[in-house]
């Protein structure tokens, strides 16, 4: 089987929680001898922390923005691929995906209601992303694998009877 996984961020020199765990899960599947391929889709950055393997190839994929990385490029290199399935590792993925899609989701904090703007336009910018995409990407997941028990309870009624959910503890 083809597997493309998202890591946009993995390359970039100051990573935060998510690329930790998308670098550290995809090393693990490096040891791998199960007969599939990875395909690993990133943005270029300074950092190269990862590199190819019999079972594993680094895609590099440049884009201008997050949003237009992942809602145009990501689908464009998994099509070009001729991936199986796409794993997105970090919260977001695709809206339109032309294969059946995974979702890893670390938190959900940015559907809760809060009390004041975040000072930075950045991370601004960021949350509305997030709870525009969000909802619409878990009713198309094939599986949510999450971090934490809370996502499953909150995510339940944006799914659907087929989407199967699953918790698994990082340290």
């Amino acid at each position: 089987m083809k597997i493309a996984i998202e890591a946009q961020r993995i390359f970039r020199p100051d990573k935060h929680g998510m690329d930790f765990v998308a670098l550290e899960t995809i090393r693990e599947l490096q040891k791998r001898n199960d007969g599939n391929e990875y395909y690993i889709i990133v943005a270029p950055g300074k950092d190269h922390c990862l590199e190819e393997s019999a079972n594993l190839s680094i895609v590099e994929v440049a884009c201008p923005t997050y949003p237009l990385w992942e809602q145009i490029a990501l689908p464009l290199a998994v099509k070009r691929l001729g991936a199986d399935l796409l794993h997105c590792t970090s919260n977001t993925a695709p809206l339109c995906c032309p294969v059946p899609l995974v979702l890893t989701l670390h938190d959900i904090i940015y559907l809760e209601p809060r009390q004041q703007r975040s000072p930075s336009l950045y991370q601004e910018m960021g949350r509305h992303y997030r709870r525009l995409t969000v909802p619409r990407i878990l009713k198309k997941c094939r599986k949510i694998i999450t971090v934490s028990h809370f996502p499953p309870t909150v995510s339940q009624p944006f799914t659907t009877a087929t989407t199967d959910i699953s918790v698994r503890w990082t340290t």
